[in-house]
């Protein structure tokens, strides 16, 4: 045969094995009571949580027919394959006195005993030991020989079953269980229907719970050859205080096996969470043998956000960067806070310098003008020269009350309570009223009779008072008879007054050339305002601008 001929062959007989061997199939897959298939990358995909997974899985046994057992495991979610097929058991029930179940144990049989023989006269026993936990409140002790679920087929055999307590009271050689050899009927018939002493049998086809006679005694027997019925041998003794809640019981019997575990199976795992796993079933033979059916699938839980492995270190990496920022912020409030105080000191330390200059230069020198002129007064009273006394006497009266001015604008600028924009508006209408009265100069006010709570500081405001001072002294000395006006008024940011004559001006080509017209822009500028000067054959104004720090409450100028 030609090799174009000879390959197609070899994929049709490998089919046809492929077809007719063994194979494990997933039917059907429950997540938490709903089923669910896989996605298009044949992973199962489940949400955030924890879920209950049910696979119901199918053994097809091909044309070899052999019987089968199926193992199965979660990879990821436990260590070990467990046995998923149909088991038949022999379960032990302690009771309470109202019959109630308050613990015990169920000791599975799958698969097939060494030596399992078609006939039981023959069959070898093996022997099982299994330690048994007495619960409180326990009264009496039930056993259950079973085939398991309807499914099961199968044959159980049991034998010289005992109930001792080898680490308590009793001797090793007491038995707690009656008729352990299943030599005692009632009725001497002790053919396959026979009931031994203190059994009796249940189920949905009793009839498959017999009596087993042959080379090993008498003993009894579980032969399930109906895949929709199940029997059970049942017995139960009391225990009459032979033993105290905590002891540890001794189980033993003789048994021989073998169980069809049929082709339809269900595993469910609980509480599974987030995370990749890998469902793995495999099916072998019932003598332990590997008979290459085997399937798998692939199942992804989602994790929540608090789950996932970047969650927790951005959570750390957060809280310490917000801990860093609270403590950056604490220290940034502490150092601003130091930087207030060392601000008030030195604001402090330049009032307290401001007033020492002043009190040296303005009333020092009056202070020593009115030192010279007692002095000179007190000489002419002396040499009888009335009418030079006289006039000395004056010039100490209007130098005493120029020291008390002087001394109640200092009191003024140093007292915290007149820091605000209204004191200063009160104070500057009172100074011009008094400094202008009796001479030639009329003097009219545009002064809101509210103004804002606008706070001001001791140097701004002493700053502005002397800047209006030296306005209206200028006017008092240059401009001649004439009306002068005093405007204040706040609008968005900025503080404004205005000084304004109709008297004599100067020409424009000047601009600040005196001292008192620099004194002027130097103290606005100090504050961080600005002062301009504007003069013609109408008069002059003087224009004060103060930028003010916070949000302004705009008022219009009412004249008084």
């Amino acid at each position: 045969m030609s090799l174009p001929f000879t390959l197609p062959l070899l994929f049709i007989f490998a089919g046809a094995a492929f077809a007719t061997g063994p194979a494990v199939v997933i039917e059907k897959i429950t997540v938490d009571g709903a089923e669910q298939r896989p996605g298009d990358d044949g992973i199962l995909h489940l949400p955030p949580g924890t879920h209950r997974l049910d696979f119901a899985i199918r053994v097809v046994e091909g044309e070899s027919a052999v019987p089968m057992r199926v193992r199965a495991t979660l990879a990821g979610f436990e260590t070990d394959w467990k046995e998923v097929s149909g088991q038949m058991a022999l379960e032990a029930q302690f009771l309470d006195a109202a019959g109630v179940v308050t613990g015990g144990q169920r000791f599975p049989c799958s698969g097939m005993t060494p030596g399992m023989l078609a006939t039981w006269p023959r069959t070898p026993l093996i022997r099982r030991r299994e330690p048994l936990l007495v619960p409180a409140g326990s009264m009496a002790l039930r056993l259950i020989l079973t085939s398991g679920a309807p499914q099961t087929t199968g044959r159980l055999l049991l034998d010289e079953l005992t109930v001792n307590s080898p680490g308590g009271g009793l001797r090793a050689d007491q038995d707690l269980w009656r008729n352990s050899g299943f030599s005692s009927f009632p009725d001497k018939d002790q053919g396959p229907e026979a009931t031994p002493d203190r059994w009796q049998r249940g189920g949905s086809r009793p009839e498959m719970a017999r009596v087993a006679s042959g080379n090993v005694g008498t003993a009894i027997a579980i032969e399930d050859d109906d895949p929709a019925g199940a029997a059970q041998w049942i017995s139960e003794q009391p225990l009459e205080g032979n033993v105290t809640p905590g002891e540890t019981l001794s189980l033993s019997w003789q048994t021989a096996w073998q169980v069809n575990p049929g082709t339809r199976h269900l595993v469910t795992y609980h509480d599974v969470g987030a995370g990749d796993f890998e469902f793995r079933v495999a099916a072998i033979a019932l003598t332990g043998g590997w008979t290459g059916a085997s399937t798998g699938l692939r199942v992804q839980v989602a994790r929540h956000l608090w789950e996932r492995p970047w969650f927790w270190p951005l959570v750390a990496g957060s809280v310490t960067a917000l801990l860093g920022g609270a403590g950056l912020l604490l220290w940034h409030q502490r150092m601003q806070r130091r930087l207030e105080r060392l601000a008030a000191q030195h604001a402090l330390e330049r009032d307290r310098a401001r007033i020492a200059r002043d009190m040296h230069d303005d009333l020092g020198a009056r202070l020593m003008r009115i030192s010279l002129l007692t002095a000179l007064t007190e000489r002419e009273l002396s040499a009888g020269d009335n009418p030079a006394a006289l006039v000395h006497t004056e010039q100490l009266s209007g130098l005493a009350r120029d020291v008390v001015a002087a001394i109640d604008e200092i009191v003024w600028a140093v007292d915290p309570g007149n820091d605000t924009l209204d004191h200063l508006g009160t104070y500057l209408c009172r100074f011009a009223d008094e400094f202008l009265a009796g001479s030639h100069v009329r003097c009219r006010f545009g002064i809101p009779p509210i103004l804002p709570a606008l706070p001001l500081g001791a140097e701004v405001r002493h700053n502005l008072f002397l800047a209006v001072k030296e306005a209206l002294n200028n006017i008092l000395k240059h401009a001649g008879p004439c009306e002068a006006r005093l405007e204040l008024h706040a609008t968005t940011g900025v503080l404004y007054i205005d000084i304004t004559d109709h008297g004599t001006g100067f020409p424009a080509a000047a601009g600040l050339s005196g001292n008192g017209l620099r004194n002027m822009e130097r103290r606005l500028k100090d504050i961080g305002g600005e002062c301009a000067v504007t003069s013609g054959a109408d008069g002059t104004k003087v224009s004060l601008r103060w930028p003010i720090p916070s949000s302004s409450l705009p008022c219009t100028p009412s004249p008084l």
